[in-house]
């Protein structure tokens, strides 16, 4: 059977999807399974062992201009139309991927009800619709989608994964674990969003309090100029124990998470990278909500923080992008973390 996946951003949500692939993959071996997105993404869905082909779109781009940007569309849907599929998901349910739906050639095209899907023109364009329940952890969500279509029973899905990687990168994580003791942590401090973030005291004395405690070596990793020199006044805490991580492509960033005993991340794509592998993690959320977009499975650890003006949602705070002090976070203490840690 031929599979072709809609899921065309973010990285989170990307890498939550893949339990829909693990499903597909145990309910039939011999799937053959296409995946369209944006086209950062597609180095990562590349590297998936189970992901036959990827299909780059720059939507992003084409919102700047639909004349400027004519041949690119062009080649997109060029790409998308040589191939006929048996069955397609739309796991993204807004109006860019309904187009993608529209377009694509497949018997049976399955997505959301108009009442589920995050923005409804996208259910015009599926030939079959499913109901899932919004306040489900979002991998769940993806999951039941695909369950209820094939009419499966809602359980459990076991989705980690190694991405491939090139043997001389994996030579490179030997020699950074080289003589390196135990445990080995990796700090994860960055967000796309300023307000999912810890302060700087806050991250110093979570990580003094568990040098006092476990005695770790740490790893910092980043993804911006502003993270790296975050990292480095950071790492310069702890020069003896500790070393900055250059920058990775996201399969090795992956694959060097799976050597690690323990993740300490705040709510990012990291988290959700971490979560395709067997290592534990403790998450830090605030205006999301971490019952909703934290990782699923007993190894995984999350903190809540609360919000001091009393704004509660569902899923992301409506202030995410302009509270002006990101409170639910900023006024965290390292102690404090310290004291949920199990």
């Amino acid at each position: 059977m031929k599979i072709l996946i809609v899921k065309t951003s973010s990285l989170g949500d990307i890498i939550q999807s893949f339990s829909a692939v693990a499903l597909i993959k145990k309910h039939d071996p011999e799937a053959e399974i296409d995946w369209v997105a944006e086209k950062p993404f597609c180095e990562l869905l590349e590297s998936h062992p189970s992901i036959h082909r990827v299909i780059p779109i720059e939507a992003r781009k084409w919102k700047k201009g639909v004349l400027k940007n004519r041949r690119s569309i062009g080649e997109a849907f060029s790409n998308l139309r040589k191939e006929s599929y048996d069955l397609l998901y739309d796991l993204q349910g807004n109006i860019k991927s309904g187009l993608i739906t529209f377009f694509a050639k497949a018997k049976k095209k399955v997505g959301y009800t108009f009442s589920s899907a995050p923005e409804w023109p996208a259910s015009l364009f599926l030939s079959k619709r499913h109901p899932v329940d919004l306040h489900a952890p979002i991998a769940q969500q993806y999951l039941s989608l695909i369950q209820r279509d094939l009419n499966l029973p809602n359980n459990p899905v076991e989705w980690g994964i190694q991405l491939h990687i090139s043997s001389e990168e994996e030579k490179w994580i030997n020699r950074e674990l080289r003589e390196v003791s135990k445990p080995c942590f990796m700090i994860c401090m960055g967000s796309q969003w300023e307000n999912k973030k810890l302060s700087l005291p806050c991250w110093r004395e979570f990580l003094e309090k568990l040098e006092g405690k476990f005695s770790p070596y740490f790893f910092f990793v980043w993804g911006s100029e502003k993270e790296k020199v975050e990292a480095e006044t950071l790492q310069a805490a702890f020069p003896e124990r500790s070393r900055v991580l250059p920058r990775m492509r996201l399969p090795v960033w992956q694959r060097f998470m799976e050597r690690m005993d323990h993740i300490l991340t705040v709510d990012s794509g990291a988290l959700h990278l971490a979560a395709t592998t067997s290592t534990p993690t403790f998450s830090i959320f605030g205006p999301s909500q971490a019952e909703v977009y934290g990782p699923l499975g007993k190894q995984h650890q999350t903190f809540q923080g609360s919000c001091p003006y009393g704004v509660s949602f569902d899923k992301r705070c409506p202030k995410l992008r302009t509270c002006k002090t990101g409170a639910c976070l900023k006024g965290v203490t390292g102690a404090c973390l310290m004291d949920q840690l199990r």
